[in-house]
């Protein structure tokens, strides 16, 4: 919610002087809320978004869906209300999906069902588009993206991490075609590290790595909070709680089985290979 508050606010044209006007806070305050460092009160939630412009249905289901404080009771189960949100929204879920992976200091992706938007190659994203019915990503070309989705960036200095499963890179995604380019794009990431923007490829091995994993998930990092993320039919979020903390000791445990960079890049250039032989 503090990613998607900011996006909003500068999408708007708004100052954080005009932000704490409108709620009757100090600047500090409203900065703290877009850092996520205090919880965004009820009022003052609905009061910004609607003086950003945000539409009055959208505003409603952020109020009614969203986990706006934490539970007042000790956790009962592996997840909490406060812990876990599943957005609905269409579109604008969609978005706010996109925005949390571009706005990480650092994303760590752990996949066996398909290649994260953010690795992906174009033709790639379109079959991944044109074949499922719960897109991960906003629809291209930008201007079919909500406005506010531009004003999120990348912080200097992302660290990204990508943990891929060895059947990913023989399941076909699309033609041959579409795999090979994908995977020689992978490559091409791991053959040109930026200092700026660092990522790291690996791979893992299904038969030594049991992962309870199925599909994609990562962890990102964002303003100093980690959370676990994913989007099977709909994005949804989870912090804090016993299913969290498994997923990130799965991730931790997936790194560090993963073979190295030399071993991954031979199997991710073999598996190129074949699929252009067969395109």
């Amino acid at each position: 919610m503090a990613v998607y508050l900011r996006a909003v606010r500068k999408a708007a044209g708004a100052t954080l002087d005009d932000a704490a006007r409108r709620t009757r806070t100090s600047i500090s305050t409203v900065s703290r809320m877009e850092r996520a460092e205090i919880p965004v009160p009820v009022s003052a939630l609905e009061m910004l978004l609607r003086s950003y412009g945000v539409p009055p249905r959208s505003i409603s289901y952020l109020l009614h869906s969203y986990p706006l404080h934490p539970r007042s009771q000790p956790h009962l189960s592996r997840h909490g209300l406060w812990d876990q949100w599943a957005d609905m929204a269409g579109s604008e879920a969609i978005a706010r999906y996109a925005a949390i992976p571009r706005i990480a200091s650092e994303a760590v992706h752990l996949t066996n069902a398909r290649i994260p938007p953010s690795f992906r190659t174009p033709l790639y994203r379109a079959v991944v588009t044109a074949s499922t019915p719960a897109p991960d990503e906003p629809e291209t070309p930008k201007r079919l993206a909500p406005a506010w989705l531009a004003h999120v960036t990348r912080p200097p200095g992302q660290r990204r991490t990508l943990l891929l499963e060895d059947t990913l890179l023989h399941r076909s995604t699309g033609s041959p075609t579409a795999m090979a380019e994908q995977l020689r794009h992978l490559m091409h990431l791991m053959d040109n590290p930026r200092e700026t923007s660092p990522v790291t490829i690996r791979v893992i091995q299904r038969h030594r790595t049991r992962t309870p994993i199925d599909g994609e998930v990562a962890e990102y990092t964002v303003h100093g909070h980690r959370l676990i993320g994913g989007c099977r039919f709909v994005p949804w979020y989870e912090t804090r709680s016993d299913s969290a903390r498994s997923t990130q000791k799965c991730l931790r445990e997936a790194a560090a089985q993963a073979l190295d960079r030399d071993l991954s890049y031979q199997l991710i250039q073999k598996a190129a290979e074949r699929w252009e032989a067969a395109s």
